[in-house]
């Protein structure tokens, strides 16, 4: 399917002070030399290529056990799982409020678990997200990210943007940030 509305805005980004490109089918940079047409073409390639990165993390997680170590996490709750499940069907039913209490403890505490469960894997997530785009950027730019930080800039943002879909790309001296929906 062809991209119809992709934004590319830039903050501080090697000699890019601040700038905006919307692409169309054809883009074409034209400008004098040293101005940032190759830095913007080679982010905006950079931030486009995250469909090889799902595969990769998808791997990646493979290859760190992310499905035994969520097989465990399940098998030691199993009981309290079962549990749950049973008091879900029994409020269906209308049994007993007194009994109904105990339950609700044992639904926040089981909730409360898989609710950090969730929190963990989103945080691992978004944590590969950055390192693969740090290191993507890093690779086709030749250089760790401070170079590639304007002249006297304390932060550099890259923002992408295509029919409701965003990717923010910030980073410092000392930290890499990346924000998607």
């Amino acid at each position: 399917m062809a991209r119809t509305n992709l934004k590319l805005t830039l903050r501080n980004f090697g000699p890019v002070v601040k700038g905006e490109v919307e692409f169309k089918p054809i883009t074409v940079f034209i400008g004098p030399n040293k101005s940032g047409k190759t830095y913007t073409a080679t982010l905006t390639y950079a931030l486009l290529s995250l469909h090889q990165m799902h595969a990769q993390l998808a791997e990646r997680l493979y290859n760190e056990n992310l499905p035994e170590r969520l097989d465990g996490w399940f098998r030691e709750r199993r009981e309290q799982i079962l549990q749950w499940l049973e008091n879900v069907v029994r409020r269906w039913r209308g049994v007993d409020e007194d009994e109904g209490k105990d339950w609700q403890k044992r639904d926040v505490a089981l909730l409360d678990s898989l609710e950090s469960l969730v929190t963990r894997i989103e945080q691992y997530v978004k944590a590969q997200i950055e390192r693969f785009l740090t290191v993507r950027i890093e690779t086709l730019f030749g250089c760790d990210l401070q170079g590639l930080l304007r002249r006297r800039s304390t932060k550099c943002e890259a923002s992408l943007a295509d029919d409701g879909a965003w990717l923010n790309f910030q980073f410092t001296r000392r930290s890499v940030r990346c924000e998607s929906n």
